[in-house]
């Protein structure tokens, strides 16, 4: 968990330097992909947004055009 992730979430931030250190260095590995925050939501958005998740990896894996990619 990463603490004070205001300004962070749904703004695209690419190829910027991120001004929350955890963050910075989370993004930094290569084995790290970084997702939505997922806490308080209903079952059916925790689905949607884990569904949507997975599938956009799927997408990205293979190449396929991904509409949640800024």
């Amino acid at each position: 968990m990463i603490e004070d992730e205001r300004g962070l979430c749904y703004v695209d931030h690419m190829g910027e330097c991120i001004p929350n250190r955890q963050l910075y260095a989370l993004r930094s590995l290569p084995n790290v992909i970084l997702t939505s925050h997922m806490a308080f939501y209903t079952e059916k958005v925790v689905r949607t947004m884990a569904e949507t998740t997975v599938q956009s990896m799927f997408d990205m894996e293979s190449g396929t055009p991904n509409p949640h990619i800024l």
